[in-house]
């Protein structure tokens, strides 16, 4: 920080401050200790949106590494901050990688992506297999407008298909028309009443990678695996920590911001279901890990 920053008043007085209260840990109210806390998330999601646009133009909004490297993402957001760090990174949800990898040799005829947001999951498969036909639904206006614009900065917009909420009736209309598919799903619980088999029979022939949400909807991952045991072979990822320095592209960054541009922000550990249809199998590349 410039000596002629105009922060620096207040941040001195807040370092002041943090230095008396951490004086004498023992006598710390726990309200103050919460708020503190509190305190903390928020600064860290602020900085984050600095680093956010520090990479942005540093990387001129291209992916580093990971199954996506080279795609280029849209300068806009449709939920939260958009991700753009650790999505530029190549970072983000990197638990996933290995199935992606290996959905991608899949080659499948179509991808529904369900909770598209920006586009990342989209457009990143609309690359890596560009056979395939994307369709990419969201109930929010913004989240299609933002994977528009990545569509088209990647040239791939002439396939993928934009939409907004999908039923399960018309997931299985959808699935019944697009010969051997891959589900991508994030829909922040709703795959509960999406993702039924007994509403939508064509998901028995369907590949599926699912975010789960049992923070908001009891048990889903349980109810998920019952709902498919018949059907597919099911393995559960769980999200393991993130290697700041893996890219070696934040070398010049503090540990403190490091964390902060590969952290997802999640409130609690995330998992993940990956799931392959046993129907037409043979001859076919196990999306699960071997």
């Amino acid at each position: 920080m410039r000596e002629s920053d105009g922060r620096r008043p207040y941040v001195e007085a807040i370092r002041k401050l943090t230095g008396e209260v951490l004086a004498d840990t023992d006598d710390v109210p726990s309200p103050l200790l919460d708020f503190g806390s509190r305190i903390l998330y928020l600064a860290a999601r602020l900085r984050r949106l600095e680093l956010n646009r520090a990479l942005y133009d540093r990387f001129d909004g291209i992916v580093q590494t990971g199954p996506f490297a080279g795609m280029k993402l849209a300068d806009d957001k449709a939920w939260s901050d958009g991700g753009l760090a650790p999505r530029l990174l190549g970072t983000y949800e990197q638990d996933l990688h290995p199935a992606i990898e290996r959905a991608i040799d899949e080659r499948h005829d179509s991808v529904v992506n369900l909770g598209c947001a920006e586009g990342y999951y989209a457009v990143g498969m609309a690359r890596r297999v560009p056979s395939a036909q994307v369709h990419a639904r969201d109930t929010l206006p913004k989240a299609l407008e933002v994977c528009r614009k990545a569509a088209e900065l990647n040239g791939v917009a002439g396939r993928i298909h934009l939409g907004g909420e999908l039923t399960a009736v018309g997931l299985t209309r959808l699935l019944e028309r697009s010969g051997r598919t891959l589900v991508i799903c994030d829909i922040e619980g709703a795959e509960r009443e999406v993702l039924d088999p007994a509403l939508a029979p064509a998901l028995s022939d369907a590949d599926l990678i699912v975010e789960c949400h049992d923070a908001t909807t009891v048990e889903i991952t349980d109810l998920l695996r019952q709902r498919f045991a018949a059907t597919h072979d099911v393995e559960e990822v769980l999200e393991g920590n993130r290697d700041a320095n893996a890219t070696g592209a934040l070398g010049e960054r503090s540990m403190l911001e490091r964390l902060v541009a590969t952290c997802e922000f999640r409130g609690a550990r995330q998992n993940w279901l990956v799931m392959q249809a046993r129907t037409g199998k043979r001859g076919r590349r196990s999306i699960l890990r071997r």
